[in-house]
């Protein structure tokens, strides 16, 4: 862990910045007050800066898996999926984070993230995948995924994107993923959560690109969870053409 906590640095400093801007202190502010509003936001930083590097936390994989070797672990299950919902308009923006449960003020899956999410579901079919939890954010863009890839899932609310939250909810955000990625399946079984780029980004420093693209993670129980590789949409479907032969993307 020590390689870790040596790297709260330019990358980290960013995130905290990102998720905790510096308030501002107008001249129309007493000094106590000027003061409560420092103290608030460095005790804030500290919140976050803990909640980024608090155990179990990310093994980093120095020989990450081929498609092809990731789809043999899958086979024999014991591994998390964490897939970035399919792809979307982003012409469209998220404007209430209060109901999620209105699509008409998020950004949804495109006709390209519904289509990809359908043959994705294919494609875990045909290669003989087993899966046995579909968990989700509450966001409609992941819920769809999960519906469109497996027909069948289970919100929990703490896996909703980690932006536009202050630095309690974001803790609790990363803690809840922590723990998703951390437990172990059922045996012969696979688990599978539908989240997004960012709260993935915060703990594992991985990023979710393209739309649609599932990371695969060894959990570990109270040990953490070790990175092992990635699939993106194409390859799933060319991996299952190919019956999980093909690594080309």
């Amino acid at each position: 862990m020590e390689k870790g906590i040596s790297m709260l640095s330019y990358y980290d400093l960013n995130l905290v910045k990102a998720y905790l801007p510096l308030p501002t202190l107008t001249n129309g502010k007493t000094m106590s007050q000027k003061y409560n509003c420092l103290k608030k936001y460095f005790l804030n930083t500290l919140i976050l800066v803990t909640a980024l590097y608090s155990t179990p936390s990310v093994a980093f994989n120095s020989s990450i898996a081929s498609p092809k070797e990731v789809v043999k672990f899958l086979q024999s299950g014991g591994y998390i999926i964490y897939f970035r919902h399919g792809a979307t308009i982003h012409t469209q923006k998220d404007n209430d984070f209060d109901d999620l449960q209105n699509c008409n003020y998020q950004r949804n899956l495109s006709h390209k993230g519904k289509e990809q999410s359908k043959a994705t579901g294919e494609a875990i079919k045909k290669l003989n995948i087993n899966i046995e939890h579909v968990y989700t954010s509450p966001f409609c863009r992941t819920i769809d995924t999960a519906k469109l890839i497996f027909n069948r899932y289970k919100v929990i609310k703490n896996l909703r994107a980690s932006y536009a939250t202050d630095s309690e909810k974001t803790k609790l955000l990363i803690d809840t993923l922590r723990k998703q990625l951390s437990k172990i399946p059922n045996k012969g079984t696979n688990t599978v959560i539908v989240g997004h780029t960012t709260n993935l980004n915060i703990i594992t420093k991985v990023r979710s690109r393209p739309e649609g693209v599932a990371h695969i993670f060894k959990p570990l129980g109270d040990n953490g969870y070790k990175h092992i590789g990635k699939i993106t949409p194409k390859q799933w479907i060319s991996l299952a053409k190919n019956k999980g032969n093909d690594d080309n993307e």
